[in-house]
């Protein structure tokens, strides 16, 4: 005797149409993400921002007493939601910043330079938003930087690097 297709059909016809009514089902695509870092120093002489230290090519040696003259850095966090995403309520961004400090028996020690959460702000039409945070006391040690996109929900993370350096 041949199976009642009719019986299979039905079933798997109301579970679609189910999963089809669950919140969020209809804006289904790519899940939101840190999409990257920009790092401006703020020259200590002038009052202006350089121009981005992480994109390829900027040296960051001897800033605190180079031509940059810096102890402070904007960094700024990207995040794409894509576009037409729902953007939700509670989403915000945490950056923490580290830098590499002296060893204590053998092993590094690194210092908390910023932990800091903020709110998600307007969104342009692309589904992208800017997030900055300002680092004080930037010098001579590599920064990690680990911005995390918290939602409610398990977080998109990404991690950089601020390689700064002296020489003497």
């Amino acid at each position: 005797m041949a199976p009642n297709r009719s019986r299979l059909y039905l079933p798997t016809m109301a579970f679609a149409m189910a999963a089809m009514a669950l919140p969020g089902a209809v804006h289904a695509g790519p899940a939101p993400q840190i999409a990257g870092f920009q790092a401006f120093l703020f020259n200590s002489r002038t009052g202006a921002l350089s121009p981005d230290v992480l994109a390829a090519g900027t040296p960051l040696g001897n800033v605190p007493a180079g031509d940059q003259a810096s102890v402070s850095t904007l960094v700024v966090v990207r995040v794409d939601f894509g576009k037409d995403m729902p953007i939700p309520d509670a989403a915000q961004v945490r950056l923490v910043a580290s830098e590499a400090g002296p060893r204590t028996r053998g092993k590094p020690v690194a210092r908390i330079l910023l932990d800091r959460t903020s709110k998600i702000g307007p969104v342009a039409a692309d589904g992208t938003t800017h997030i900055g945070f300002w680092l004080a006391d930037t010098g001579c040690r590599t920064i990690t930087l680990k911005a995390t996109l918290l939602n409610g929900k398990a977080g998109a993370t990404r991690d950089s690097e601020l390689p700064f350096a002296c020489y003497e």
